[in-house]
């Protein structure tokens, strides 16, 4: 148990933290730690693990920085600054329309393949465009059968341990094709295999579009040299993390890490990614806790507050720095922390990934000193009876190091 020191947390805030001129770099330290340790200890938490850091101070606290606890939804920066790092940020997924049949005048005379490489944001607008273009290509009918291929990644439709709620509720059903996040049917059918359902929908559009199908539909590899009749690019990796860790997207997180598998290890599976994170993120310096799936939704993930450290300085060190800060959310701006740490010294200045999940709250990321220091902080609670103390807390930490001085 973390017991509380006196001071409260608000208090610890409103203060402020300045250091007089002829401070010594311990004591400031030693003020700031007391202060943090003040407002951690009104976060209800039974463990905690987290870790500061600010330029010109090195490690100011790091309370159970090795405890590895859940990590909740800061599990997708490993996730999303693997993914940039590997693929690189201007990587697209193509969902295309191919076939290897002979066009007679109006009639393709086989299959039509619909080819799924991984794209989360795929919508029903964009697979009516793909079927607009078969017609316009002068086809009025498929004489073979609609065929999925969604085989770059495995048949598993969530990850491990995962609770079965969580597909639907929190995610849809996993597959290489995606339409609308495969949030669109509920059926126990479409989320055990949502690929197939995807091409009745295709048929639809096609028909609208005055081409006409058979009722044969099936899951297959689409053949080697096909021609691409029809493609649809996804937006850049760099957009695409953007939208992850901005509105800490599960399905796609997954989605991406699957696609990691594929890369690096050769399989599209959530323990072939995890692995491939591994493979990219450990060279780097980076101490890699326990991954089960992308997202940080499975209750066999396990992070520290000195693995996520590594990780932000490994960032730092990349060439993919600036693209994951653009990713993250802004307090008091945007994504998941638009409506925190408002009229505060971090206000539209801190940066982080949050996180939460059960009674596991945490926040990783950046933000700079009153006087322009770098400030790196990594907060795993678990075991929290309140979710709003968990967050204050949090908050009141980056708030503080946001006003402090440090010379």
């Amino acid at each position: 148990m973390f017991r509380p020191l006196l001071v409260s947390a608000l208090a610890a805030c409103l203060l402020g933290v300045s250091a007089p001129a002829d401070a010594s770099t311990a004591s400031l330290k030693a003020d700031l730690r007391n202060r943090l340790h003040s407002a951690l200890a009104q976060s209800t938490a039974t463990s905690i693990s987290a870790s500061f850091d600010v330029d010109g101070l090195g490690t100011v606290y790091a309370p159970g920085a090795m405890n590895s606890l859940p990590p909740a939804s800061t599990e997708k920066l490993f996730t999303t600054f693997a993914a940039l790092q590997r693929l690189g940020a201007s990587t697209r997924f193509f969902t295309q329309l191919t076939s290897v049949a002979t066009q007679r005048g109006p009639y393709l005379e086989g299959d039509l393949n619909l080819v799924g490489t991984g794209d989360a944001y795929f919508t029903a607008g964009q697979l009516d465009a793909l079927a607009a273009a078969v017609r316009s290509k002068g086809i009025r009918k498929i004489t073979g059968a609609l065929v999925v291929d969604d085989g770059r990644y495995d048949a598993a439709r969530r990850a491990p341990g995962w609770k079965a709620a969580y597909v639907p509720d929190d995610s849809g059903p996993l597959d290489a094709v995606a339409l609308d996040r495969n949030t669109w049917g509920r059926g126990s059918a479409y989320l055990t295999d949502p690929g197939l359902p995807v091409l009745g929908r295709l048929a639809d559009l096609l028909r609208k579009h005055g081409v006409s199908v058979g009722r044969t539909v099936r899951r297959d590899a689409a053949p080697v040299g096909a021609t691409v009749l029809a493609s649809h690019p996804s937006a850049s990796l760099a957009d695409v993390v953007r939208r992850i860790d901005k509105d800490s997207d599960n399905f796609a997180a997954e989605l991406l890490l699957k696609e990691l598998g594929t890369v690096v290890r050769h399989s599209g599976s959530s323990a072939g990614g995890a692995a491939a994170v591994r493979d990219v993120l450990a060279p780097l310096g980076v101490t890699v806790g326990t991954i089960a799936d992308g997202s940080g939704l499975s209750a066999r993930d396990r992070q520290t507050a000195a693995g996520e450290m590594s990780l932000l300085k490994a960032a730092e060190a990349s060439g993919v720095y600036a693209s994951l800060r653009r990713a993250l959310p802004i307090a008091c701006q945007d994504g998941t922390l638009e409506k925190r740490m408002c009229g505060t010294a971090a206000a539209r200045k801190a940066i982080g990934k949050t996180g939460t999940l059960n009674d596991n709250h945490s926040l990783v990321g950046w933000t700079t000193t009153a006087d322009g220091h770098t400030v790196r902080y990594a907060i795993l609670l678990s075991g929290t009876t309140s979710l709003a103390k968990a967050r204050a807390a949090i908050d009141a930490c980056v708030v503080l190091l946001s006003a402090a001085h440090v010379g």
